[in-house]
């Protein structure tokens, strides 16, 4: 399993690490986007896919940065929305993929892992042909943060 520890300065920078990571170690660049917003803060949407381990599962992660005032002003915090889906299309957002999460009858929803947009974050990236692991640290390595995408590994099994 692949791993790399680091640290960035700012969100989209953390994006930018990621994206370079997941290439290295087999996974496919399927969307990248980024769209100049606000002051400090650029937005991306980056979505990657894979074949597992056998080469016949289809993997969709989809990472989007949304800063805390979207597209004007100055930014504080960023919303490092995340999804992953069963199938990819061009023409949808990220939360209309298919197999995205989003609850019917709610405002739409993605877990998230939230920073801020300027700060100095410490990241450990991990990765298999299966998953996508993201644990941030920031703001003197009192707030820590992760995100699992993709399949988990069952334990055992019946």
């Amino acid at each position: 399993m692949a791993y790399e520890t680091n640290t960035v300065l700012g969100v989209s920078a953390l994006l930018a690490a990621l994206e370079t990571f997941l290439v290295a170690n087999g996974w496919t660049v399927v969307r990248s986007e980024s769209i100049t917003g606000g002051v400090v803060f650029t937005n991306y949407n980056l979505v990657v896919s894979n074949t597992g381990f056998g080469g016949n599962d289809l993997i969709y992660a989809g990472f989007e940065l949304i800063s805390d005032d979207y597209y004007g002003g100055t930014a504080t915090y960023a919303n490092f929305a995340l999804q992953s889906f069963t199938a990819f299309d061009a023409s949808l957002d990220n939360n209309d993929q298919e197999g995205a999460i989003n609850p019917p009858n709610t405002i739409r929803y993605s877990p998230k892992l939230v920073s801020e947009v300027s700060a100095s974050i410490d990241y450990h990236f991990i990765c298999n042909d299966r998953r996508i692991i993201v644990i941030t640290s920031h703001s003197s390595d009192t707030i820590w943060e992760i995100a699992y995408i993709g399949y988990i590994i069952p334990y055992g099994n019946k």
